[in-house]
């Protein structure tokens, strides 16, 4: 693993004179569609940006919508739409939350390809090159993602920083450090409880939700739904749809900092930042992420005995109990699921 976050270079694109350095003109069908959704996102979204208009590929749409915020990013997003035709800007009147906002995003863009966009996270300038010719020569892929790292507000890697012995640290067969969990299990079996499985058994960590789908496959799911965790239920989904493919190569960091949202450990800040609403009591919560699972498996199309071998999984998945325990006692504190970039923070300080 390379100790340096990918990089999206040239950076700091209202400083350069003219055009980005690829094609700035939108085709009238773009192959690729990127969704970006933000709320106050100044920080760190010029180069976000930047690296999405300095893609090696350029035929694609970009929609930004900006959910009612109060920073300067309206400012930075209009004058990107201004000089790239790529880009449309949005403004949402009211705070729709996160869930809504990310939908929002699909639904109003029209490529064959999909891929959601963080404000703060970098994409080296192949990344979405790469998943096309993934996507585009293997039919039986219904979504593409690469090597990632976990990086600060500079960009530099948190990898090293953790303790050896960090749950979310493995070594591998040369005796480097890795981040645990990716590539998934069974990512491209057969089986779809297989696949499944590597999922709902696996990491918390869904990067793979910042990869490329098929937007034909994202059609079929129940898209994001409105709990915090989501993005690991619709990969659920997905795995059940249709196989994954993982490049194994560096090219995505997502920025763990803490304004970030994985940074958010509070029950209370989880459900304003997903649905700009109160939490949900602490039965109904647990209750909404079992049953967004369950759905996932009654959502789709599968034989009889895939279906039994999937709700296995689910059982399987019940009956881990450590995770149960951490559940209760960061419940019992006032926190809630997630908070996984905070944990990562907090350790690398020792």
């Amino acid at each position: 693993m390379d100790r340096v976050g990918v990089s999206c270079r040239p950076k700091a694109y209202a400083s350069r004179l003219g055009m980005p350095r690829n094609h700035s003109i939108m085709s009238s069908s773009p192959q690729v569609s990127i969704g970006l959704p933000v709320r106050n996102g100044e920080r760190f979204l010029v180069e976000a940006l930047d690296c999405l208009v300095n893609q090696s590929y350029g035929d694609f749409e970009l929609l930004i919508s900006d959910n009612d915020s109060t920073d300067q990013t309206e400012a930075i997003c209009r004058e990107y739409a201004s000089k790239d035709s790529r880009i449309r800007y949005h403004r949402q009147t009211k705070n729709v939350g996160a869930i809504g906002n990310f939908n929002y995003v699909f639904h109003h863009t029209k490529g064959k390809y999909f891929k959601w966009a963080s404000s703060d996270d970098l994409c080296h300038p192949e990344f979405v090159s790469r998943c096309v010719d993934i996507l585009e020569t293997t039919p039986d892929v219904i979504w593409c993602h690469a090597k990632s790292d976990m990086v600060d507000s500079n960009g530099e890697s948190w990898l090293d920083r953790l303790p050896r012995d960090d749950e979310e640290v493995e070594l591998d067969e040369f005796g480097n450090r890795r981040w645990k969990g990716h590539p998934r299990v069974d990512l491209n079996h057969d089986r779809p409880s297989r696949r499944y499985a590597g999922v709902l058994l696996g990491t918390r960590w869904s990067v793979d939700s910042y990869g490329l789908f098929r937007r034909d496959a994202l059609n079929k799911t129940r898209m994001l739904v409105d709990i915090y965790g989501s993005e690991k239920v619709l990969i659920g989904e997905l795995s059940l749809i249709g196989k994954m493919h993982w490049i194994d190569e560096l090219l995505f960091s997502q920025r763990i900092h803490a304004g970030a949202s994985s940074y958010i450990d509070s029950a209370n800040a989880q459900a304003e930042f997903i649905s700009a609403r109160n939490r949900k009591p602490f039965v109904s919560t647990r209750w909404s992420i079992f049953r967004a699972h369950y759905g996932a498996i009654a959502h789709a199309e599968l034989p009889t005995m895939e279906r039994l071998a999937c709700h296995a999984v689910l059982a399987r998945y019940l009956l881990q109990i450590g995770k149960w325990k951490r559940v209760v006692t960061t419940t019992l504190s006032g926190q809630s699921v997630g908070g996984g970039g905070k944990r990562i923070i907090e350790n690398a300080a020792g």
